[in-house]
């Protein structure tokens, strides 16, 4: 399965990398190709660097890591492919000094994307992790597995996100419909404020304890 990372920032590259890593290969484009370039050179013998119209012509999957507020524009181009794509949405609609959601209650950023782009399949994940935990290549503090918590409206894209994320090592636990990103975007806003403002520091992460298996939501 062929990775497409949209977005050379932290959380893109470090992703992209870790992906690499783990065996997929994987393409990187960004709004700057000089930044793509540098992102698949530090990524390995795995990654690439091409324009995002190529990345969404052969990408099974692609991975949103661009701003949120900067989604329409650069998706707009490549809107026609985007059509049956797994659209991964790993953005969070927070305002620049990242203390609030810009979106919530009543829709969220991924159901917004959906909207924008109807032929893509939405799915939420990976947005509730710091960008130094996917660089340290490490899915595990104190010996348990992070979770990763997705969420999506269509079977297929969401078991290619669920094995995405069992690859490197995460707990992958299915959130339901679409609609549950409503949960997951205010998840990130909690990790950021414990991280970043509450001095919990970025080597941190959410598990759920569970007693038994929970069954898949697809």
């Amino acid at each position: 399965m062929q990775v497409g990372i949209i977005g050379s920032g932290k959380v893109g590259k470090a992703l992209g990398s870790w992906f690499a890593a783990a065996g997929f290969p994987v393409l990187f484009t960004s709004r700057d190709q000089e930044h793509a370039k540098e992102a698949a050179q530090s990524a390995g013998h795995n990654a690439k660097s091409t324009t995002i119209v190529d990345l969404v012509r052969v990408c099974e999957i692609v991975l949103l890591t661009v701003p949120y507020d900067e989604v329409g524009r650069v998706l707009e181009p490549v809107r026609p492919a985007l059509a049956g794509k797994t659209l991964v949405d790993v953005t969070n609609p927070i305002t620049p000094d990242r203390r609030r959601l810009i979106v919530g209650h009543t829709t969220s950023g991924a159901e917004e994307i959906a909207r924008q782009f109807p032929t893509a399949n939405v799915v939420k994940a990976f947005n509730a992790v710091f960008a130094e935990v996917y660089q340290s290549q490490n899915a595990e503090i104190n010996g348990r597995a992070i979770t990763i918590f997705f969420a999506g409206d269509a079977a297929v894209a969401k078991a290619k996100v669920r094995e995405l994320i069992v690859r490197l090592g995460f707990d992958a636990v299915d959130a339901g419909p679409l609609e549950n990103a409503r949960y997951l975007e205010p998840l990130s806003m909690l990790n950021i404020q414990l991280g970043r403002f509450l001095g919990l520091g970025t080597q941190i992460g959410f598990t759920l304890l569970k007693t038994s298996p929970i069954p898949s939501q697809s």
